[in-house]
């Protein structure tokens, strides 16, 4: 089963975030997206969010590391994949 995964340790509100991909997803007239594997679901999304500690020009910082993909609920086909990395001042 996939769905997004939160490797971070920042308590990341995963579900929260798969639903405002879903619903900007829906918003565009797209195929149903669904994390999992979900029967009624089109497009299955799934990935792993992580950070680590460290600092930037003296400053501490996470850096956030986020790599989603969506897949085709029948074939399993990659259709769209996404990763990126950024900062954010720590708490």
């Amino acid at each position: 089963m996939e769905g997004i995964t939160d490797r971070s340790g920042e308590r990341i509100a995963v579900d929260e975030f798969a639903s405002i991909l879903q619903a900007a997803i829906a918003s565009e007239g797209a195929a149903k997206l669904a994390p999992g594997t979900l029967e009624n679901a089109d497009l299955i999304i799934g990935g792993v969010i992580s950070a680590s500690r460290g600092t930037r020009d003296g400053i501490p910082v996470v850096f956030f590391a986020i790599d989603l993909r969506v897949r085709e609920r029948t074939t399993s086909d990659v259709i769209w994949h996404f990763a990126v990395e950024r900062s954010v001042p720590a708490p």
